[in-house]
């Protein structure tokens, strides 16, 4: 459900995920916003991970993970 849509809201202004390719973690973090939980799935589109969170920053662990291409969902909270 989307409750509001920004035609000038740029994403990637607001969170970093790095490094991209990964190594054995990633961090995403967010100077602004709060990242409630993130979710990878694969390239079939199964959930592979759901991870909650709290803070403004996350490093997870990757290294379990098989070579390939992933797709990792963020879900945030603004407070405005």
């Amino acid at each position: 459900m989307v409750f509001y849509i920004n035609p000038d809201f740029e994403f990637s202004n607001f969170v970093k995920l790095y490094p991209n390719p990964a190594g054995s973690t990633i961090t995403i973090e967010s100077q602004t916003i709060t990242l409630k939980s993130v979710e990878i799935f694969n390239s079939l589109g199964q959930l592979i991970q759901a991870i909650p969170n709290d803070n403004n920053q996350l490093s997870i662990d990757v290294s379990i993970l098989q070579t390939g291409t992933y797709f990792v969902k963020k879900y945030i909270l603004i407070k405005e």
